[in-house]
C-alpha cells in the first residue's frame, strides 16, 4: 500500500477523522472503537473479535494533532549491529509463531483492532504510575532495572512469558514491560510495550496479552492502553495490540518474545517491534519531550496492590521468586540491550534494581552472562504470603 493511497480511501479517511474528531480529544479515552465499518472480523479461537479496518481509519487519525501526518510503513533506518531475536542458548526455547488466530488475515490495506468495550475509569486509574517516581501510594509495586543518565534512542529486551494469577476481586493487573522515558523538568514522556495480565480491561479474560501503552504528561490526561485512543498509527497487517499470547509452564515449557521500542533518526517517530513484526509507531508529534530521545529506560515487572486491609494475593511473573528456582521457575527479561545517542546497539554495563518490597516480588540480576541470553535477570512472587501481608 502506497502512502498516497486511493483517492477514495483518503476522501473517505479526511470524513472519518472530522466525525471522530468531535468525539475524541487529545488522549482521551473511548468506551468503544468509532472507526468505519471494517471490511472483515475475524473471530479467533480465543473468542476474540478483531476488526480489519482500513489503515486511514483507524483511531489514531483522530488525534487533532495527526490530521495531516504524513505516515511510515516502516522505519528509515536500523543500526547495522542489531543483534539476531532468535535465541541461541540452549536454555532457551524458539519463540512462538504469532498470528491473529487459525480463522484467517487481515487483507492488505488494512490493520487488525481488536473489538471490545472498557470501562475509561480503568485505564486513568491503573497506569498513573513510573518505577522510578516511587509511587507508592497508587498501590503500583514493582521488580525492575533502570538505566539513566544518558540520551537513549531504543531499547529491547527478550521476555519470558508467564500468565500470572491477578486479584479477581481487584482492578489490578501484573505486566512484564520495557519503559522508554523522557523526563525533562518534571514533564514526563513514556511509550511502553510487553506482555500483561489484566482482567477488568478484557471484560474478565485472564489471558496473557500483548500491549503498548503512552502518555506525554506524566499519566495525567494523555494515552492509553492499545489503541483506546488516538494516537499509536498501526502499520502490521498480522498482529494487533490486545493479543493473546501463550505463556509459559511451570518447570516445564518456556517461551519467550522479542520487544524492541526504537527512535527513527529521521521522522523521531517511536517504532514498536515485537518478534520480527513491526507493528507501527507511536508519533513525534503526541510528545513534549519523547521526541528528541529517552532519557532513562526500564525493564522489569509490575501489579498493583488493591488490597485494602491486606496485602493482594496477585502473582509478579510466574509467582514464584527467584529464590525458589530461576529457569522454569521464576520469570526472567533476557538479552536487555538500548541503541545509544549514536545509534550503536549496546549491552547495559549497569542498572539499578528497583525492588521496594522484596518479601512480596524480589528480583536477583545476573547481569551478562553471555551469547544470546546476554543481560539477564529472574523476578517476580506470589504477593501475600507469610512475610507479605
Amino acid at each position: 500500500m502506497g502512502s498516497s493511497g486511493s483517492w477514495y480511501s483518503l476522501v473517505l479517511s479526511i470524513l472519518l477523522v472530522s466525525i471522530q474528531g468531535n468525539v475524541l480529544a487529545n488522549g482521551s479515552q473511548n468506551k468503544f472503537y468509532p472507526h468505519a465499518p471494517p471490511m472483515k472480523t475475524i473471530q479467533n479461537e480465543y473468542g476474540d473479535q478483531i476488526d480489519c479496518v482500513d489503515f486511514y481509519s483507524q483511531p489514531a487519525f483522530a488525534h487533532p494533532l495527526l490530521r495531516s501526518h504524513k505516515f511510515q510503513m516502516k522505519p528509515s533506518f536500523l543500526p547495522k549491529d542489531l543483534l539476531k531475536d532468535a535465541p541461541s542458548d540452549t536454555n532457551l526455547t524458539a519463540m512462538p509463531k504469532l498470528s491473529l488466530g487459525v480463522n484467517g488475515t487481515c487483507p492488505e490495506g488494512t490493520v487488525p483492532i481488536l473489538r471490545g468495550p472498557q470501562d475509561p475509569n480503568i485505564v486513568t486509574k491503573s497506569h498513573r504510575s513510573l518505577p522510578s517516581l516511587q509511587y507508592s501510594t497508587a498501590g503500583h509495586e514493582y521488580a525492575v532495572v533502570s538505566m539513566s543518565g544518558s540520551k537513549y534512542h531504543g531499547s529491547s529486551a527478550l521476555l519470558n512469558l508467564w500468565n500470572p494469577l491477578v486479584d479477581a476481586n481487584e482492578v489490578g493487573f501484573s505486566l512484564g514491560q520495557l519503559w522508554a522515558v523522557s523526563d525533562i523538568n518534571g514533564a514526563i514522556n513514556t511509550v511502553e510495550a510487553g506482555w500483561h495480565v489484566f482482567p477488568k480491561f478484557y471484560s474478565g479474560d485472564t489471558r496473557t496479552r500483548l500491549f503498548i501503552y503512552w502518555t506525554s504528561d506524566g499519566y495525567k490526561k494523555t494515552g492509553c492502553y492499545n489503541l483506546k485512543c488516538p494516537g499509536f498509527v498501526q502499520v502490521s497487517t498480522k498482529l494487533a495490540p490486545g493479543a493473546v499470547l501463550p505463556a509459559s509452564t511451570y518447570k516445564g515449557s518456556q517461551l519467550y518474545l522479542n520487544f524492541f521500542v526504537y527512535r527513527d533518526p529521521k521522522t523521531a517517530h517511536w517504532w514498536l517491534r515485537v518478534a520480527d513484526e513491526w507493528i507501527g509507531y507511536w508519533p513525534r508529534t503526541i510528545f513534549t519531550t519523547l521526541a528528541s530521545g529517552a532519557t532513562r529506560l526500564e525493564w522489569g515487572g509490575e501489579i498493583i496492590n488493591g488490597g485494602t486491609t491486606v496485602h493482594t494475593t496477585t502473582d509478579m511473573g510466574s509467582g514464584h521468586f527467584p529464590s525458589e528456582g530461576l529457569d522454569g521457575v521464576s520469570a526472567s527479561f533476557n538479552n536487555l540491550q538500548y541503541v545509544d545517542q549514536n545509534y550503536k546497539v549496546m549491552k547495559p554495563t549497569s542498572v539499578s534494581p528497583i525492588v521496594p518490597r522484596p518479601k512480596c516480588y524480589d528480583l536477583k540480576l545476573f547481569g551478562d552472562v553471555g551469547g544470546n541470553r546476554g543481560y539477564t535477570f529472574f523476578f517476580g512472587g506470589p504477593g501475600r504470603n507469610a512475610n507479605c501481608r
